[in-house]
């Protein structure tokens, strides 16, 4: 059984289709979503990734500062802390 995410961590899914992976797409997208995450006032954010897909594994580890995985039969749980994200990644919502 999965554990469930805490009220203070958003759960992120993410699936790059075949034939646009290896091509920085969700490693972008990844950056993306985390600096909207933390601009929202999130906390933690979690994703859930297959233990055998290393590129995903790796492009959910780019960048993350504090990091907890967890795993569950051949799911990783990464947790990673928002509040430590650089200011630079953190979106412009006014423009």
């Amino acid at each position: 059984m999965a554990a469930a995410a805490a009220a203070d961590c958003v759960e992120i899914g993410l699936l790059v289709e075949d034939d646009h992976q290896r091509k920085g797409i969700g490693t972008e997208l990844i950056s993306t979503i985390l600096a909207d995450a933390a601009a929202q006032g999130w906390p933690h954010a979690r994703f859930n990734v297959p233990g055998s897909n290393r590129a995903a594994l790796r492009a959910v580890l780019s960048g993350c500062i504090r990091t907890t995985i967890t795993r569950d039969a051949d799911l990783l749980h990464v947790t990673m802390g928002l509040r430590a994200l650089p200011l630079a990644r953190t979106l412009n919502r006014e423009s």
